[in-house]
């Protein structure tokens, strides 16, 4: 899931490029890229993963979402 959240972001990303939102955007993305690296260490038991790092994966994926509506609508 974190992953695809990331293929989201990037998907933001590209679609702010040069607008006002593509800063959240890569901060988002940046974000989501963390979440990724946080799971990555606990793959063998990922029940173990912090609450933290969920409720981030989560976050930035509906920044994500929000910030692609908002760039390919502009």
């Amino acid at each position: 899931m974190a992953t695809l959240m990331m293929l989201i972001n990037v998907v933001s990303v590209i679609a702010n490029w040069g607008k006002g939102a593509q800063v959240i955007a890569i901060i988002s993305g940046v974000a989501s890229l963390w979440a990724v690296g946080i799971f990555s260490n606990f793959r063998h038991d990922p029940q173990a993963a912090p609450t933290y790092a969920v409720l981030l994966s989560v976050a930035s994926g509906l920044t994500g979402i929000v910030l692609a509506i908002v760039g390919f609508s502009s």
